[in-house]
């Protein structure tokens, strides 16, 4: 259940509660059956071939890009002055290709006398290895800096699961749980996995969310379709197992505007193609591949009252003609 990873001043304990892998094969036989059918998000970066090619996406999103400038901003105006305490532990949900989760620690580091307790969790056990890996290789390595007074684990858990696996998280209060990298919003059912995550906090510890929002002016379902095609080797990840590549699909945005929350749907259209063994399309398809909400101020209270928390604080960044999107940075607690 679990093992470790060792490099120079640097242990990292790896405990695998993630529950079943998934079986690639299987998933994808039975879910190109259905016309239009929502496939597996895990397929877009649970396995090997997938995990790769969201690091690549992710290395084309520059460090000095105003998307992560704002991100940078939000770090250091909003989240790390709430994080006063000199001993604390994070739990990072979705580490992803870990860019936001370095800035985030370096600057909660760079107080006095920091004392961190840090448990990295993704789903993935491809993108924790790779972020372990690449942090170690760095001569400025973060992880190596938490453990020199505190602690380090990676945990490849579902968030489903979260509160039944409480004993592996830190302990020592007070604990600071992260969802960056608009993961929340990306999710199939948003406030289930939002409830479940709820369910693993203590009443005294804080949960920061990373969320896409409403802009005041929306871009068209032609003008996100042409920002998806920007990455469309990504989106096509869950067909790559069958020898598909980014030439052989095109890429279509559809949104469904609510009240408090708009619902951007990621289309693959598929030719018919003949993959390996019996796994082949056989008729122009349409898959979707990732889910994307944008929410109102009232839907994010809306979603967190439903899981029984409230909200603390809200950062919404402002939009711009180099980056038309808005994001809002939100810390909540359990309802008292």
């Amino acid at each position: 259940m679990f093992s470790s990873f060792t490099a120079p001043g640097l242990t990292v304990t790896f405990f695998d509660y993630g529950g079943l892998r998934i079986n690639y094969d299987a998933t994808i036989t039975a879910q190109l059956r259905e016309h239009g059918a929502l496939l597996d998000p895990r397929l877009l970066y649970a396995t090997p071939i997938a995990s790769r090619l969201w690091l690549r996406r992710s290395a084309r999103i520059s460090p000095h890009s105003r998307l992560m400038r704002e991100y940078r901003r939000a770090v250091a105006d909003f989240m790390v002055p709430l994080m006063g305490e000199r001993t604390l532990s994070i739990v990072d949900l979705g580490v992803g290709d870990f860019q936001r989760s370095s800035l985030l620690l370096r600057q909660v580091l760079a107080q006095p006398e920091r004392r961190l307790h840090y448990a990295m969790v993704d789903i993935s056990e491809h993108l924790l290895h790779a972020a372990v890996v690449r942090d170690a290789d760095d001569e400025q390595s973060v992880l190596r800096r938490i453990g020199e007074s505190g602690s380090v684990r990676a945990l490849r858990l579902d968030f489903l699961e979260l509160a039944r696996w409480q004993h592996v998280l830190p302990d020592v209060p007070p604990r600071y749980f992260f969802l960056l990298g608009n993961t929340l919003a990306n999710e199939v059912d948003d406030q289930q996995t939002l409830t479940c995550i709820a369910g693993a906090l203590n009443q005294d510890d804080v949960l920061f969310l990373e969320l896409q929002m409403r802009e005041p002016a929306p871009l068209t379902p032609e003008q996100l379709s042409e920002r998806f095609r920007e990455n469309t080797d990504f989106y096509s990840a869950p067909l790559a197992g069958l020898g598909y590549t980014a030439d052989d699909v095109d890429l279509v945005a559809r949104v469904i505007s609510g009240e408090h929350c708009d619902l951007v749907s990621v289309h693959c259209i598929v030719r018919p193609f003949r993959g390996r063994g019996p796994m082949s399309i056989d008729a122009e398809n349409d898959y979707k591949v990732m889910t994307i909400r944008k929410y109102t101020e009232a839907g994010i209270d809306q979603l967190l009252a439903a899981a029984g928390l409230e909200r603390v604080g809200l950062h919404a960044t402002e939009p711009s003609d180099a980056m038309p999107i808005v994001m809002g940075y939100v810390s909540a607690t359990r309802r008292r």
